[in-house]
């Protein structure tokens, strides 16, 4: 049934009801869902609103573009796009130019596509130094839409940029990191 989580699947009983903020359309949450999610708001609460704030004018000043207002940093990530333009831009912004690092930007919404955009920007944060370790998964921002993670690649990808002597771009400022 959508909207059931696989966790709770075929033990409706034991679920509750949730719907999103601002929507009619509900889905279901097992007890493990719902305590995952009140630990995520925790961390996100943690990090401050700051974060996230500078976050996203860090990327809007290096990929150049507005970015859409009253969105967070989750909702503006999460299809990939921006953060393929972002990784795209770090590398125009080198001296000499580098070559683009993700080829191809998909535009369609369909989730397997944003997916792969979002594989491809992890996969440029690796190429310019960020470890493995601290890139979220696909599915931390797709699915779960897990702020932390998200913001924990961003800031170390923001010092790997720091440390790139031929970027002439937009620095995000360290005392971000928490």
């Amino acid at each position: 049934a959508k909207g059931i989580s696989r966790l709770g699947a075929g033990r409706r009983g034991d679920c509750k009801m949730a719907s999103n903020e601002g929507s009619e359309e509900k889905e279901w949450i097992s007890p493990l869902d719902a305590g995952i999610r009140q630990k995520q708001l925790e961390k996100a609460a943690a990090l401050g609103p700051d974060v996230e704030i500078r976050l996203l004018e860090w990327i809007a000043a290096v990929v150049g573009e507005e970015l859409p207002e009253g969105q967070s940093l989750v909702e503006v990530c999460k299809d990939g796009k921006v953060l393929c333009k972002l990784i795209n831009q770090i590398a125009a912004k080198c001296e000499p130019p580098r070559d683009k690092i993700v080829k191809k930007v998909h535009e369609s919404k369909l989730a397997f596509k944003a997916m792969e955009n979002l594989k491809n920007f992890i996969d440029g944060c690796k190429s310019l130094g960020v470890p493995a370790l601290v890139c979220f998964d696909t599915l931390d921002i797709y699915e779960k839409q897990d702020i932390v993670e998200l913001v924990k690649t961003l800031q170390s990808l923001g010092s790997a940029v720091a440390d790139m002597r031929d970027y002439q771009g937009t620095q995000i400022a360290s005392q971000l990191l928490p």
